[in-house]
């Protein structure tokens, strides 16, 4: 807290998800690691706290894929060893789980690996499976600390000095606590903001409860999350009017939402002195939005609803994303020119030469569970899940995707 009144862009996120990993707030733990992981990907400390949230929230295979990534990177890590072990033999549990063949760091020189192995091979169990002592309390996961000890020499002696060659010894000194350790020392560096989660929500279409539910609850949104939502707020759902007003509402109240515009505001704009372009607006579910704001005409709108629509933006573009509704006409020199395209355009090649590297993400074509899912993070990604369309089989989620954990959050459509 001091260090924030100091600072208010100290890159702090690591040590706050360590100070909440440690208060059992694991989601909170995990979104500011994972965070601190983006900037920082080379932070192996950083990375365990992030095992240790996997573990104690029983997602041992979540963990166990890390720590297989970890180890392909540095297999003599004994921290990363131990610390898949203890996730493989709590998933397997009642079985006898070997050491990971894979990883050169040996168990006779892993302490904790070494007592981890003893455990699962006890003939005469200590532990129970149901009830305590549990397997899981005589576990030992492994702090990263502990990997950074060097060997030290203890000599012992009755007074004899002659004694201290015999009573040589060469088994590690564990120093307990930070201190010493300079590679913790919190650095601050310039320009730095802090940002707990970054999250994508696709097409809403007026799924008002469904879009709450997935905010409030499944991602527990806080007022250092930033919010993108990839347009489609109105039309064809029961409640264009309450998306609106819960986005202006937490935005009073100090939440981040960042809105795009869809294809639907899109004519629902141009509709505005136009009959031919209402006409049209109205057999895409404008009726519906007219319904749940009580008017029988565009013109009736109050300016808080028409402004919230006028300011949406085609496109946003970070270091590692570029965020638009439809996608990119990647068929010209500049994609982010087209606007008629990141509004209209399907079923386009994602050119990743132009992207290089970064991750587009859209919505506007409506795809199955399945498909969203199947997915790969590469190139181009739809969130699009049909959240409306709740009567077809496959359709009717409303997503959300984790930025920095590439997770999507998924809430089956309730209104």
């Amino acid at each position: 807290d001091k260090a924030l009144k100091w600072n208010p862009r100290l890159d702090v996120q690591k040590e706050l998800g360590w100070i909440n990993l440690e208060l059992k707030n694991y989601p909170t733990a995990i979104s500011l690691l994972s965070d601190h992981l983006h900037r920082n990907p080379s932070d192996n400390e950083a990375y365990n706290l992030l095992l240790q949230c996997y573990y104690e929230t029983i997602r041992y295979e979540a963990a166990i894929d890390l720590a297989r990534i970890l180890l392909d990177v540095d297999p003599t890590n004994k921290c990363f060893a131990n610390n898949l072990y203890v996730c493989s033999a709590m998933l397997h549990i009642g079985q006898i789980v070997f050491p990971n063949p894979v990883s050169k760091a040996d168990k006779t020189e892993n302490h904790f690996l070494n007592y981890n192995y003893e455990v699962i091979l006890e003939s005469n169990l200590s532990h129970n499976f149901k009830i305590e002592p549990t397997l899981k309390s005589k576990l030992l996961f492994m702090d990263y600390r502990f990997n950074r000890y060097v060997p030290s020499t203890i000599y012992c002696t009755n007074g004899n000095t002659e004694a201290f060659k015999e009573a040589e010894t060469q088994k590690a000194i564990i120093k307990i606590g930070r201190e010493s350790f300079e590679v913790n020392d919190l650095k601050v560096p310039n320009g730095t903001a802090i940002s707990r989660r970054h999250c994508v929500i696709g097409d809403i279409h007026g799924c008002c409860k469904t879009f709450k539910k997935l905010v409030l609850e499944k991602i527990n949104i806080q007022k250092s999350d930033k919010i993108y939502c990839v347009g489609d707020y109105v039309d064809r759902g029961p409640d264009s009017k309450g998306v609106i007003d819960f986005i202006l509402k937490m935005r009073k109240k100090g939440y981040n939402f960042h809105t795009l515009r869809g294809n639907h505001e899109e004519i629902m704009l141009n509709s505005v002195n136009n009959v031919d372009s209402f006409l049209h607006w109205i057999k895409n579910g404008g009726d519906k939005t007219l319904s749940s704001f009580k008017i029988d005409s565009i013109e009736l709108f109050k300016p808080a609803y028409r402004n919230f629509i006028k300011r949406t933006k085609y496109y946003i573009e970070t270091k590692n994303f570029i965020i638009v509704h439809a996608g990119l006409n990647f068929a010209i020199k500049n994609p982010l020119t087209d606007k008629y395209a990141m509004l209209w355009i399907r079923n386009f090649t994602a050119d990743k030469e132009y992207l290089k590297g970064k991750l587009l993400i859209h919505g506007h074509t409506p795809k199955t569970r399945e498909q969203i899912f199947s997915q790969e993070f590469k190139g181009a990604i739809n969130l699009d899940g049909g959240c409306v369309y709740k009567e077809k089989n496959g359709f009717g989620s409303l997503f959300a995707l984790n930025l920095f954990e590439r997770k999507l959050i998924e809430v089956r459509n309730i209104d």
